[in-house]
C-alpha cells in the first residue's frame, strides 16, 4: 500500500501537539480566484481524509480540497517548502 507523504504531513499537523500550525501554510489550485490558487493557515484544517484536506474557510463553512490540488506547504517560520507537486510546477509560489 502507497503512503500519501502529504496526508501523512497534514495528518501530523492536526494531531501532534508539539506542532504549531500557525507556522505553516498550504497553497491549493483554486480555480476563480487570482491566479487560481489560494493560500490558507494551517491552523484552519480540520480533519484529513484518504484523498481530502478539510478546512474551516473565512466564512466558517468548511471546504474540503482534494490532495491533488495542492501545490505546496511551506513552514513559514524557517522558510522551507515541505511538499511540492511537481504537476503544478508551472503555478510555483
Amino acid at each position: 500500500m502507497t503512503r500519501n507523504p502529504l496526508k501523512n504531513m497534514l495528518s501530523r499537523l492536526i494531531h501532534d501537539p508539539k506542532v504549531n500550525r500557525e507556522d505553516y501554510e498550504l497553497t491549493y489550485v483554486s480555480r476563480g480566484h487570482v491566479e487560481d490558487r489560494e493560500t490558507i493557515n494551517c491552523s484552519s484544517l480540520v480533519r484529513v481524509t484518504h484523498d481530502y484536506l478539510i478546512f474551516k474557510a473565512r466564512d466558517g463553512s468548511l471546504k474540503s480540497i482534494p490532495f491533488h490540488r495542492v501545490i505546496s506547504l511551506v513552514d513559514k517560520r524557517r522558510g522551507k517548502t515541505l511538499y511540492f507537486n511537481p504537476r503544478l510546477d508551472s503555478a510555483r509560489p
